[in-house]
């Protein structure tokens, strides 16, 4: 640790089945540069800018980058004012192969027979000639 340009060095504990050694990542608050990248990428403390921050009795929030203080969502007052949800309505045009009678015929137009009794009218689960 050096308190004079705020950069230290964390260890993170070791493991009792780890077979490789523990990292050891360096931390500068000045620069708010941290070795393990979770900073860079996140721009918010990583668990080692944290135990730092604990360490020295520093506010870790001091830390927290400034995009997610910017963002402000206004609040719902009302009920009335929720979105209502339920299924999402289609979008798709609708075209002859949504056609239910479609269903009941083959690409070449022909009626689809019972798979059992060869006779229009139902499915060979519920054909009635099936034992």
């Amino acid at each position: 640790m050096s308190r004079n340009d705020d950069s230290f060095r964390v260890s993170e504990k070791p493991q009792p089945i780890q077979v490789f050694d523990p990292t050891s990542y360096r931390v500068n608050l000045q620069n708010r540069y941290y070795d393990c990248g979770k900073f860079q990428a996140l721009k918010t403390p990583c668990e080692h800018v944290i135990v730092v921050c604990s360490t020295a009795m520093i506010d870790f929030k001091n830390y927290i980058d400034l995009v997610y203080y910017e963002m402000e969502f206004p609040p719902i007052d009302s009920e009335t004012e929720w979105e209502k949800t339920g299924c999402p309505k289609s979008t798709r045009i609708q075209n002859v192969m949504d056609d239910m009678h479609h269903r009941e015929r083959k690409p070449n137009g022909q009626p689809k027979l019972c798979g059992n009794c060869k006779l229009l009218g139902h499915r060979m689960p519920k054909c009635p000639s099936r034992k």
